[in-house]
């Protein structure tokens, strides 16, 4: 039952990333309200957050409801990948920010930033970690070498491919022992 899930879980994350490849399909994309997918989505992770024994906290900067214009299922699945990632690699007793704010640099973007204090992604490693099905060597971390993840290794993979579907950035910054920051830059 359990190898039967993965599998399903597996399947469906290489369609959603057949979806993204297909320059020839067009999803529907609508206005978006971050906050409120960010919300639901911190909402549905709360218990597994609790298992690990992690806190979630929201911040919207914008002092009003950020809003941008894409496809609602993949924004609130690569928002979910960010956060689920965020959770899974984490420390115990740690947390996790999720930020939404308006900044500018050679342009306007509302950043949505997933802000960890978990054991964080070695520099020669942060390019690899959006190649589909790729996964850090586990055994080299000490604090997950007893514990057993989790999942497709499609993940981030599905977040840079919805980006690019987007006209967005993502930026990973992350240090071993300190936590990792992946920020979504959308232009608005």
């Amino acid at each position: 039952y359990n190898e039967a899930q993965r599998l399903i879980l597996l399947v469906n994350d290489i369609l959603k990333l057949s979806k993204l490849d297909e320059e020839s399909i067009t999803m529907e994309k609508e206005e978006i309200c971050i906050e409120e997918t960010c919300a639901e989505t911190i909402k549905s992770l709360e218990s597994y957050a609790k298992k690990k024994n992690v806190s979630l906290e929201l911040e919207n900067k914008t002092k009003e409801a950020a809003y941008i214009h894409g496809v609602p299922t993949v924004i609130q699945e690569m928002i979910f990948n960010l956060i689920e990632n965020a959770i899974k690699y984490n420390k115990e007793n740690g947390s996790v920010i999720v930020k939404i704010e308006k900044i500018t640099l050679e342009r306007d973007y509302l950043r949505l930033c997933v802000k960890d204090t978990g054991i964080g992604i070695a520099e020669n490693q942060q390019e690899r970690i959006f190649e589909r099905f790729y996964r850090i060597d586990k055994s080299r971390s000490k604090d997950l070498q007893s514990k057993r993840t989790t999942g497709t290794g499609l993940g981030l993979s599905i977040v840079k491919h919805g980006a690019k579907y987007h006209n967005a950035k993502v930026i990973v910054k992350s240090k071993i022992g300190e936590g990792s920051e992946f920020s979504l830059m959308f232009p608005i």
